[in-house]
């Protein structure tokens, strides 16, 4: 089971009024909409018209959400809260939530192996064009223990922090492949090596042996994805310490009562 879940499962309640902000596709809402009787889904951008009937769906931004103070009892914000201004987003995050309300966040960890990943992810727009084709990461936030502390302060209690995700070696080797898919690198190799050792072999051997690779490769990267779905079905609890060597921080607080 994906963490995640896991902790939607944990903390929604059928009769609380949930927010799922940043809905994306409704991937977590499909899941969230079978746990809670309320569900109401934000997102900056406007989901495909053949899934937007089966939910309750605003356009809006996280970081002026349109909703009277005081009336969520839930709200979960997966893989978004880095792109946006989190001092805004948390403020209207509190605002929204009701009194002991709680709130659980997904953010990319600051001192792990990932980040290095992450950024030639982002420096080669691979990030862009693969994980998020609908909008440029302008803003990227990474989090450390004591920044999430700070972020909390004043305004919500932390009740749990851990980590999750900890794939990096499959990730570097799907990065790999979308940076050949995307620059078509494979192909100017093929036409600076290959062409200068076989100048005799037919253009045709050289588009088998092209798909030969290629079809290893994908082979490799289904490989890497199946290991990905196997560590999400290990729902293990890590110690603090380990959580900084993860992808991303699961973050849960409760709002501090008036």
């Amino acid at each position: 089971m994906d963490k995640r879940i896991f902790y939607l499962q944990k903390y929604g309640n059928k009769k609380s009024l949930v927010l799922d902000a940043g809905s994306g596709n409704f991937d977590f809402a499909k899941y969230s909409s079978g746990l809670n009787d309320q569900l109401i889904c934000v997102d900056i951008i406007r989901p495909p018209a053949t899934i937007l009937p089966k939910y309750n769906f605003i356009q809006s931004t996280i970081e002026s959400l349109p909703f009277r103070a005081n009336c969520f009892d839930f709200i979960y914000c997966f893989s978004v809260f880095q792109y946006v201004n989190e001092e805004i987003a948390m403020e209207e995050f509190y605002r929204v939530l009701k009194p002991e309300g709680k709130l659980l966040l997904t953010v990319p960890t600051a001192l792990s192996p990932f980040r290095l990943l992450r950024d030639l992810e982002v420096r080669f727009k691979v990030y862009d064009k693969i994980y998020i084709p609908q909008f440029a990461a302008n803003v990227y936030h990474y989090y450390t223990n004591n920044r999430i502390k700070k972020l909390m302060a004043h305004r919500f209690e932390l009740v749990e922090l851990v980590g999750y995700r900890y794939n990096f070696m499959p990730r570097f080797m799907i990065f790999m492949f979308n940076l050949t898919r995307l620059y078509k690198i494979t192909n100017f190799l093929r036409q600076r090596f290959v062409a200068k050792e076989g100048k005799n072999t037919s253009r045709k051997e050289s588009e088998d042996h092209l798909q030969l690779k290629t079809s290893d490769k994908n082979e490799n990267v289904q490989q890497c994805k199946e290991e990905i779905v196997r560590r999400r079905n290990i729902n293990r609890r890590r110690v603090c310490f380990l959580g900084n060597f993860s992808y991303h921080y699961i973050i849960v607080a409760r709002k501090k009562s008036l």
